[in-house]
């Protein structure tokens, strides 16, 4: 620590000016204040003073200056961020059809969505009428119900009309038909120019699979298009904690930098030349890239040390990262609240600041110090901000991480060499994509070991943010404050992990998972944690089970194959130990089904075929499926969903998946159904929950799977009438948000208790 002492003073100032701002940036995008416009301009003026202040003055009256001076950049930027989040916000919730007149370049290939094909789009104008409405200059743009070889071409400009969807900090302009896109011209600039090298190293790559697949990893690797590849595959590298090595981050700058700077002195360039080389190579490799937020973040510190070296002086690594993080902030505020972004500063900073500090205290060989020291303060810095952001955690990750100096730093010159040759000599590129597909499948295979362990954590409190927002500052600092900052990371990143594996979740209860579409109900007793379907969205249900402190279930139902219903369980399997799969016996001969019963079958979770009839038990609870029969009827998947009964000594719930009013009818005629909480059949739709199954169920409670982003605008009114006109309390995520039933003491208690206004 000693010689690290004179680093502290000279870096207090940037330290102040930094944190000041950032923190004045995140607070008015998180609170969104509302002031007028002049105070605005008053908070501008006096931020600008004051930084000129900070530029003049030196010692203490510098730091005030500098403080004042974040405080009040900061927040005049994150005012103005703000108010346009506020009006897109309005425009979002506003009930009436507005549509926007767009012109836009494509930025990016097409992938392949729920309901289309999405793109990046760099916008250029974006009206309602005569107005203007506020929008990221880069935005996402989905076509509806469109063929991937129908849509233009990276780098072409079009007009559109567009309707906006989203969120207000991430808007989605949603063009409804492929017709309605214009193009101005042929495709042109740096996106046309990604796209054409794109296809020339599709091209060298032949029709040999493996070489494809080294093609669009090289894509990847060197121009920051993951579009190309498939989704199984990014989700492989990022459940294998190596989600970092398909985008063109800091790793993958500084390695262009640094060869680029190898092959200059070997041509006999002096250093000034080298380093004039440098301030124009990487920046135009960036924006070849795509400018992400690593790469630019990365380029800025390196074109910083270049000016400095330039000018004859001296720059501390640490100064950079602060410097490049505050331009970054103050020029575009949104970045701030973005995963990218954050993970890029923290986990450099944290390198530069911890890394040798580590390595100094191991014991061996330096370079075997430094490889075991650098994945640890990575891993240590990047855990919490991807579990908030992600949602998900590789323990092992950090093990993992130790291959990456020897396979992913060689994998990224290959990938660029055979992104240059591929134009003008596709017989070597296909040789350096051999290389590199040899390179990436080793990477691959060690990510196994984080593949196979992978979790879902709970989401961060406000709390947490805030102590780990104030631990991360003082980590920044070389003295005691930095030690004890360090500290509080760690020990706040450990409490909360040991909190969410000692709590427990409560028992007696049914409830409703609040997924956006679909359903998703568990049923706890007080030996049995059960889920009963697992919604649409691959992971919203296991996000939600950890919320609750759910890591085991001893049994997952899934009723039948639409993927509302089945969409969200395969995720559930491989992050939760799941005892038992029930499924229906003609469910088990269906293509939807087979990733969710490859997932069981790896994870050695049982599979329980079910009919009419099947009983299962554990201890005081008991689950009998009603339907379908087997075998199974004739019809459509949502007849034969499978119905089950849960019977408690005390008390019953019904759990119904999408079957109609014939299947209910048939209920009626053959089986006992009478129950005291029902969850409602087909989300409340019209053709479900018909008088005569009511009356057989007659229950107290009715729980209605529909959640907020359901298109079918469920649970219809008629159904709604028929609940509350024989007195049956109910709820639903749409409205309610979490809901369910628990019972206490042979008494079953609504919650919550309160219930919303319909939005």
């Amino acid at each position: 620590m000693k010689h690290t002492q004179p680093i502290q003073p000279a870096l207090t100032p940037l330290w102040w000016f930094f944190g000041t701002s950032v923190t004045a940036v995140a607070t008015c995008l998180l609170w969104a204040p509302s002031v007028g416009s002049g105070l605005t301009i008053v908070i501008a003026f006096i931020g600008f003073s004051a930084l000129a202040g900070g530029l003049i003055f030196s010692g203490r009256r510098r730091i005030c200056f500098l403080l004042i001076a974040g405080l009040a950049l900061g927040s005049w930027r994150g005012l103005d961020e703000a108010s346009q989040q506020r009006d897109r916000e309005i425009f979002l919730n506003d009930d009436s059809p507005r549509v926007l007149r767009v012109e836009a370049t494509i930025l990016e290939g097409w992938s392949r969505t729920r309901w289309g094909s999405r793109t990046m789009v760099r916008l250029h104008l974006n009206h309602q009428e005569d107005e203007l409405v506020q929008l990221p200059r880069r935005c996402r743009l989905e076509v509806r119900s469109s063929s991937l070889t129908s849509l233009p071409a990276p780098g072409s400009t079009l007009k559109t009309i567009a309707s906006l969807r989203g969120t207000a900090d991430r808007p989605l302009l949603v063009v409804s038909s492929a017709l309605l896109l214009e193009e101005m011209g042929p495709p042109s600039g740096l996106s046309s120019l990604r796209e054409k090298l794109v296809q020339s190293l599709l091209t060298a790559s032949g029709t040999d699979a493996s070489r494809i697949r080294a093609a669009e990893l090289a894509a990847a690797l060197t121009l920051g298009r993951r579009d190309l590849l498939p989704y199984h595959r990014r989700d492989g590298w990022r459940r294998s904690g190596l989600g970092h090595a398909l985008a063109v981050s800091g790793l993958h700058v500084g390695v262009v930098a640094g060869v680029a700077w190898f092959f200059a002195l070997a041509a006999g360039f002096s250093p000034l030349s080298t380093r004039l080389v440098l301030l124009v190579l990487v920046p135009a490799y960036i924006l070849l890239a795509g400018s992400s937020p690593s790469a630019v973040r990365a380029g800025i510190m390196i074109c910083l040390y270049l000016g400095a070296r330039l000018a004859g002086r001296a720059v501390s690594a640490l100064a950079t990262v602060m410097s490049a993080a505050t331009l970054m902030t103050l020029f575009q505020p949104w970045l701030v609240l973005q995963a990218g972004f954050q993970l890029t500063v923290l986990v450099t900073a944290a390198l530069i600041r911890w890394a040798p500090a580590l390595t100094a205290r191991l014991r061996g060989p330096r370079w075997f110090a430094a490889a075991l020291a650098i994945p640890v303060v990575a891993q240590v810095a990047a855990a919490p901000l991807i579990g908030a952001h992600f949602r998900h955690a590789v323990p092992l990750a950090a093990g993992v991480n130790l291959a990456v100096p020897y396979l992913l730093t060689p994998a990224i010159p290959t990938s660029i060499l055979a992104t240059a040759l591929a134009s003008f000599w596709p017989a070597a590129a296909a040789i350096c994509l051999d290389v590199l597909l040899f390179l990436t499948d080793a990477l691959w295979w060690v990510g196994g070991l984080g593949r196979s362990w992978a979790i879902v954590v709970p989401a961060v409190s406000e709390l947490q943010v805030i102590l780990l927002s104030l631990a991360a500052f003082l980590a920044l600092r070389f003295d005691r404050l930095g030690l004890l900052g360090a500290g509080s990371w760690v020990i706040v990143t450990l409490g909360t992990t040991l909190f969410s594996l000692m709590a427990q979740p409560v028992r007696n209860q049914v409830e409703l998972l609040p997924v956006n579409d679909g359903l998703a109900a568990t049923v706890l007793s007080r030996e049995t944690i059960t889920l009963f379907d697992g919604g649409r969205f691959h992971s919203e249900a296991a996000e939600l089970l950890s919320d609750e402190r759910i890591r085991r279930l001893d049994f997952v139902f899934a009723s039948h194959g639409d993927e509302d219903h089945l969409g969200g369980l395969t995720t559930v399997l491989q992050s939760k130990n799941v005892s038992h799969l029930v499924v229906p016996n003609w469910l088990l001969k269906s293509e939807e089904v087979v990733d969710l019963l490859r997932a069981a079958r790896k994870d050695r979770t049982r599979i329980v075929p079910s009919a009419r009839g099947s009983v299962l038990s554990r201890g005081e609870i008991r689950f009998s499926t009603l339907w379908p029969p087997a075998p199974s009827p004739a019809g459509s998947n949502n007849d034969r969903s499978m119905i089950v009964r849960v019977e408690w000594p005390s008390a019953t719930v019904l759990l119904t998946g999408d079957a109609g009013s014939d299947v209910e009818r048939q209920l009626v005629a053959g089986s006992y159904l009478k129950s005291d909480v029902l969850v409602v059949p087909h989300h409340g739709s019209r053709s479900s929950s018909s008088p005569l199954f009511l009356d057989a169920v007659n229950p107290h409670i009715a729980l209605i799977p529909a959640g907020a982003g359901n298109r079918f605008k469920h649970p219809n009114p008629e159904v709604l009438e028929r609940l509350s006109s024989r007195g049956i309390d109910l709820r639903f995520p749409l409205r309610d948000g979490r809901c369910g039933a628990r019972l206490e003491e042979g008494t079953w208690i609504l919650w919550p208790l309160a219930r919303t206004s319909h939005q």
